[in-house]
């Protein structure tokens, strides 16, 4: 029987893992989620905080909370010893202003690439990226989760509402609070990123 989708990707960072009979599942899932997601195959992205928690809110979106509790419980076992405690990583302060780690010219070009992708799709999915990483700085499991109806409007503020461990509401810069909008209602209820399902994930 042929794998399933993102196994062969994953399955090299999940090999040396303990299984057991929650846990074998629960990485099971959770690596064809992150293949869905793009995010790369490694054990240390796999076990990112952000990237299970993404997955136990919108890769099992549809599955009872009991079953969402016990896959979080199992996979933050494995990222506590892969990595430590999730409250020891470094985390934003709510409402902290985005960091800014590229030159006006560099994101005008980053935002050029992105719209030049092929397909609404894609180039929604890349200019999501630029917006909503750059402008917002959110992380990678945080930005596969967001739904068109995280982000809202706070006066004049166009606001992200994160949800997980580091549960929060950051601001978008003004520069990337018209296109955050736009990109956000194009979503609807749906995922900012990639838009549209991305297939079972158990």
């Amino acid at each position: 029987m042929a794998a399933p989708p993102g196994d062969d990707a994953a399955g090299a960072g999940l090999r040396m893992l303990p299984a057991g009979r929650v846990t074998a599942p629960a990485l099971r899932g959770l690596s064809r989620f992150a293949d869905t997601r793009g995010v790369p195959a490694g054990r240390e992205f796999l076990l990112d905080y952000d990237v299970i928690e993404a997955f136990c809110v919108a890769g099992l979106a549809g599955r009872p909370p009991g079953t969402r509790g016990t896959y979080r419980s199992a996979l933050y076992r494995l990222a506590e010893a892969a990595g430590g405690p999730a409250g020891q990583r470094a985390t934003p302060f709510a409402g902290a202003r985005a960091p800014a780690p590229y030159w006006p010219a560099e994101r005008a070009e980053l935002a050029a690439v992105a719209a030049a992708q092929r397909g609404p799709a894609k180039r929604s999915s890349a200019l999501a990226v630029i917006v909503f990483g750059i402008g917002a700085g959110l992380r990678p499991g945080e930005l596969v989760a967001l739904r068109g109806g995280d982000v809202f409007r706070h006066g004049r503020q166009v606001m992200v509402r994160v949800s997980g461990p580091s549960a929060r509401a950051v601001p978008v810069t003004s520069g990337y609070a018209g296109r955050a909008w736009e990109l956000a209602r194009r979503a609807g209820s749906d995922f900012v990123f990639r838009p549209g399902p991305a297939g079972a994930v158990l």
